[in-house]
């Protein structure tokens, strides 16, 4: 089997590691706008790398004269039209982060975490003429806790698109075609624009939760959730906590203590010393 992949960042190296590992394909191209980091150096399939311009006329003509079996995308920037993965005898689908129809857009992960969704997912689709669109081949979902960040829940992502990524692959090889399909139900729908390092502003007067989420949601390598001192200085948040019972002493400062409560936290000065960490019970 040959493959056309067009992607981009550590999200397409994760993919290359994925069909690498499939015995039935032996030649992959790949289709990148960005440089590619840390690609293993020794790869089993045969490899070979072009550099996206913004053009999909040399692509086009690359699959014209070598038959691809299918394309594949995974966070790959611009829209691939059809005269392109159409050349392919299996056509072309997708790797998105989230359960379609919901998030359909480019950080589906960033804003499962700011609406605080309890679970997200992968999907493998049809590219089709609008993005995220096509019809569902493969999902698979996974659950979100408040030990989970923006960086724990796509590891977990990349890990399952790359599962799901090789079960489609290997389908095609022992059936002879892509699996059944299912169509996205529109009403259903629901998108993550791309994100503006503005959009991360926190209003200290939402709710804990929400100032939790947005934080979470926004963490390094991202531009970071941040409000505003009175000099005008940009404070940038880098880390949280949110307390996991209540009754917890959580910082403290001489005799004040800074302790969770069912709802939040409270400062108080007590009248002993307490320690970081220990639990209070009621009187």
């Amino acid at each position: 089997m040959k493959i056309a992949l067009f992607c981009s960042g550590d999200t397409g190296v994760v993919a290359i590691e994925a069909i690498d590992a499939c015995l039935n394909v032996s030649d992959l191209l790949v289709i990148t706008s960005t440089r590619m980091p840390n690609i293993p150096s020794k790869l089993r399939v045969n490899t070979e790398m072009l550099i996206f311009d913004g053009s999909f006329a040399q692509i086009q003509e690359r699959l014209k004269k070598t038959k691809y079996d299918l394309v594949v995308s995974s966070a790959f920037g611009s829209l691939i039209p059809a005269s392109v993965y159409e050349l392919a005898r299996h056509g072309g689908i997708n790797i998105h982060a989230s359960l379609l129809p919901k998030y359909r857009g480019r950080h589906p992960l960033n804003w499962a975490l700011i609406n605080d969704e309890l679970e997200t997912g992968v999907s493998i689709h049809k590219l089709s003429s609008r993005f995220d669109e096509g019809e569902i081949f493969l999902q698979k979902r996974f659950l979100i806790d408040d030990n989970d960040n923006i960086n724990t829940i796509r590891a977990t992502a990349l890990n399952i698109g790359a599962q799901l990524l090789k079960q489609i692959i290997r389908l095609i090889d022992s059936t002879g075609g892509l699996p059944e399909s299912f169509k996205q139900d529109p009403k259903e729908a629901s998108y993550a624009p791309l994100r503006k390092p503005e959009d991360g502003n926190i209003s200290w007067s939402d709710s804990t939760r929400k100032i939790f989420s947005k934080i979470r949601a926004l963490l390094p390598p991202y531009p970071g959730a941040y409000c505003l001192r009175n000099n005008g200085q940009k404070v940038t948040f880098k880390n949280y906590y949110i307390h996991k019972q209540p009754g917890q002493v959580i910082l403290k400062h001489q005799n004040y203590h800074l302790i969770s409560s069912r709802d939040g936290v409270i400062l108080v000065e007590a009248d002993c010393d307490l320690a970081i960490g220990e639990n209070l019970l009621d009187g």
